[in-house]
């Protein structure tokens, strides 16, 4: 019965990636890098659409070490696909 009751606690941070690609497929170059981002950690990690070029990521974790830690691998994994994609991207800390 403890177990049904008791939840861990849980650390959220967030951040807003600013994506874009002028080219023709470069709608399908932004939803690969966001896709990127979340299959660090599909559990933890949401993206949401906030506005073009803005998208907002949130890391959930036990510990904010941890999310720190997950948000940093998902930031690069959503970086590098759109550079390497030729688009632009930036990251900032909410």
């Amino acid at each position: 019965m403890a177990r049904d009751n008791i939840v861990p606690p849980q650390v959220t941070i967030l951040g807003t990636f600013e994506i874009s690609d002028p080219s023709p497929s470069g709608v399908d170059h932004v939803r690969a890098a966001l896709l990127a981002a979340e299959k660090v950690d599909p559990e933890s990690i949401e993206v949401h659409y906030v506005g073009a070029p803005k998208y907002r990521i949130r890391v959930r974790a036990s510990q904010y070490k941890q999310a720190e830690e997950t948000l940093k691998k998902a930031t690069d994994a959503a970086l590098k696909s759109i550079k390497t994609a030729g688009g632009e991207g930036t990251f900032s800390r909410a």
